[in-house]
């Protein structure tokens, strides 16, 4: 900042126009006059006496917060209109919560990337919340490890039910606890193809949680194909990410399909939850609470693209 440079050696950022300044400072006084009046109007600069200005020591970082914050809206912005909702959404309902969530959000991931220091193991998520507003959040790169766009997650500090991943382990083990990658490629390829993703990556998913799981002792791997999981996978898992991660923000996949291949899926699905669960998350009918509740609507089930009749519709 140039009014910076011309006050670092001196009391004051002298910019009286019969003052003998170097060619560039010249060159820019009518900038910096017009910059010194903006920051007094921010309550950063006082005019002592006239051309004679006194810039506040916190201006410097508070104009670096405010080009942070204007760069992280920027993003926002971009991703929503990478959706095609940019004028759906009021800029004047962004969150901008950095490291710091003291609510629970629930919502689509919009975007993933890195966090505003990139040199750090951080990253960024951009989410469409059902409250009707738009969240900005960041957190360590371990906690998003398996969020990806277009999935519904569930962000706070408040408790969250056990990973997606460690329930399907307990799904594919049955009863006699023996969970096999085999099986579950096997049952998983046509749903993941159908929705455009790679079966083989999202095994490979689960085989690196039980792996982490069993070097914490929790599990046991018999062969590349047979892994022996404990009925309590789910508060297991939990309490190994407690005590790697800390009880600080987290992240929890509440559904890896994205809202509107839920309503023609034929299983069951987060929004099959929601409907049919006596304790759903509230939501309004703005943004993405409406594209929800749109979604649940009686008619939504009744299209060719998903199946006649839906839990909600009995």
């Amino acid at each position: 900042m140039l009014i910076a440079q011309q006050q670092a050696s001196n009391e004051f950022a002298d910019l009286r126009p019969d003052k003998d300044l170097r060619e560039t400072m010249r060159q820019n006084r009518a900038a910096m006059i017009d910059r010194a009046r903006k920051l007094k109007r921010m309550g950063l600069a006082t005019e002592v006496t006239p051309g004679m200005w006194a810039i506040s020591s916190r201006a410097e970082p508070i104009l670096r917060e405010l080009g942070t914050r204007g760069d992280i809206i920027k993003t926002m912005h971009q991703a929503l209109e990478r959706e095609g909702i940019a004028s759906q959404r009021d800029p004047a309902r962004y969150v901008l919560h950095r490291e710091q969530v003291s609510e629970r959000i629930t919502g689509r991931v919009l975007s993933k990337g890195l966090g505003g220091d990139e040199l750090s193991e951080r990253v960024s998520l951009t989410i469409d919340g059902v409250d009707g507003r738009v969240h900005h959040v960041e957190l360590d790169a371990a906690r998003a490890e398996e969020v990806g766009r277009g999935m519904i997650v569930a962000i706070g500090t408040a408790p969250v039910p056990p990973r997606a991943s460690d329930r399907n382990i307990l799904d594919i083990a049955g009863e006699h606890g023996i969970y096999r990658p085999s099986a579950h490629l096997e049952q998983a390829r046509a749903n993941i193809e159908r929705l455009g993703g790679d079966p083989a990556a999202f095994v490979r998913s689960h085989v690196r949680r039980l792996e982490a799981l069993r070097r914490a002792g929790h599990v046991e791997r018999l062969d590349d194909d047979h892994w022996r999981v404990p009925r309590d996978l789910g508060e297991r898992g939990l309490s190994y990410d407690l005590s790697r991660e800390g009880a600080g923000t987290r992240v929890t996949v509440l559904s890896p399909i994205t809202l509107d291949k839920q309503v023609g899926h034929d299983g069951a699905t987060w929004l099959d939850r929601e409907l049919t669960s006596t304790n759903r998350t509230p939501h309004t009918e703005a943004g993405f609470g409406r594209d929800v509740a749109v979604a649940g609507a009686p008619q939504a089930g009744a299209r060719g693209d998903g199946p006649r009749h839906r839990p909600w519709q009995r």
